[in-house]
């Protein structure tokens, strides 16, 4: 949410490769500031949920008269609007959006408003998001409002950051579909292990 909501304030991709560099580099936080950080009891415990990609083969679901971008998946704008939307995207994503919607004209914004209701971590410039092991294959489905988003956010991040931090190779845990099936429900859920960057 902040990255975005920080990219809304920006005028060129230079600064939003910055501002992503900057978040990745704050993502995952050291062991030391793990340690030394008191969380507070989030309003969701997220400590026991899964970790799962936010893209899966067949999320893309436009037509193909519709341009596809590289890391943005359902890319699309209102026709005769400069008003676009998207899945969420990867980080270098976020940068083929900015330098595709940018118009070069002199003092130009563009507002960025993620409209996502759960919480995502970006792990080596992919969105990840937690599951409740019990429903892996449905979104949190807890009513979150941005505050909440923000701290749930922040908290995953310090999950995914002392599991990182608990294995010998820095890797987690994460759970993808072995393969796309319409009907989420008939997916098969796989472990793999990812290194984080």
């Amino acid at each position: 949410v902040d990255l975005c909501l920080r990219m809304s304030e920006t005028e060129n991709a230079k600064e939003v490769a910055e501002i992503i560099n900057e978040a990745e580099n704050s993502e995952l936080k050291s062991e030391t500031e793990i340690e030394e950080e008191e969380e507070e009891t989030p309003i969701l415990d997220l400590s026991t949920y899964l970790i799962k990609p936010d893209h899966f083969d067949g999320i893309h679901v436009l037509d193909d008269v519709f341009e596809k971008v590289d890391g943005a998946p359902n890319f699309r704008e209102i026709p005769g609007f400069p008003i676009y939307g998207t899945s969420q995207p990867t980080e270098k994503g976020m940068v083929e959006i900015v330098n595709k919607v940018k118009k070069g004209t002199p003092n130009e914004k563009i507002i960025w408003i993620n409209m996502r209701r759960e919480p995502i971590v970006y792990i080596n410039g992919t969105p990840f998001a937690a599951r409740n092991p019990d429903d892996v294959h449905e979104n949190l489905g807890v009513a979150l409002n941005d505050e909440d988003v923000k701290s749930v956010g922040a908290h995953l991040a310090k999950v995914i950051g002392k599991r990182s931090k608990a294995s010998s190779d820095n890797t987690i845990k994460v759970h993808v579909d072995k393969d796309f099936n319409e009907n989420p429900m008939d997916r098969v859920d796989v472990e793999e292990t990812l290194a984080v960057e």
